[in-house]
């Protein structure tokens, strides 16, 4: 999968602007706006709404509710516990921890959660306190059973904010040819297709975390 197109959906204006910040320059993701819950309507198309519905639970709830509608998958970035649960009830395809987001992995965790919304996946953020929820294929068999190295889970937590081998090779500080063995050997390993495919099992069988 190229890289998704997100839309930023915020009331508030310096929330839009810190989330289309902090996506501007991840390779996984490309923002096609920022817009508030009532100028959807007026929305280009994109894969997936990066939705943040504030401090203001009821309002933001209210807005939810009132303008998300059905047909682009929506990752609601949330501030506790009620909210993520709401907004799951609400329709959302999955939710993040606003403190999340604060962190040096913040970028690369979101992104990783839009692209699987996109591709249809359900994400929860445990610490958002939304339960765990399968996705909508069942594992394979050998994607469940398989086991991880340490390095080969760096190597699909960058393949999931799509970089190509020779980005994973800078970022791991190995060889572009080490970093096409591991993506080959993890492609082997799931009995994947493709390195989107591997994305797909890994989420699916929870060997990779957002």
């Amino acid at each position: 999968m190229d890289a998704v197109s997100v839309l930023v959906v915020a009331e508030d204006a310096g929330s839009r602007g810190g989330l289309v910040q902090l996506l501007s320059g991840e390779a996984g993701a490309r923002v096609t706006g920022g817009l508030s819950p009532s100028d959807l309507v007026a929305s280009v198309p994109t894969d997936v709404y990066a939705w943040d519905l504030g401090s203001d639970p009821v309002q933001g709830m209210r807005q939810f509710r009132q303008y998300a509608g059905v047909q682009t998958p929506t990752l609601a970035i949330v501030g506790n516990a009620v909210q993520g649960r709401a907004a799951v009830a609400a329709g959302a395809r999955g939710t993040l921890h606003r403190d999340s987001l604060r962190d040096d992995q913040g970028a690369g965790r979101l992104v990783a959660a839009l692209r699987a919304c996109a591709m249809g996946f359900v994400v929860m953020d445990n610490d958002a306190g939304a339960r765990d929820v399968d996705p909508p294929a069942a594992p394979g068999r050998a994607a469940r059973s398989a086991t991880l190295t340490a390095r080969e889970s760096q190597v699909i937590a960058l393949l999931a904010d799509g970089h190509p081998n020779k980005i994973i090779a800078d970022k791991l500080n190995i060889s572009e040819h080490t970093a096409k063995f591991h993506v080959n050997a993890l492609i082997h390993k799931l009995h994947a297709q493709s390195r989107t495919d591997v994305v797909a099992k890994a989420m699916r069988a929870g060997l990779l975390a957002v």
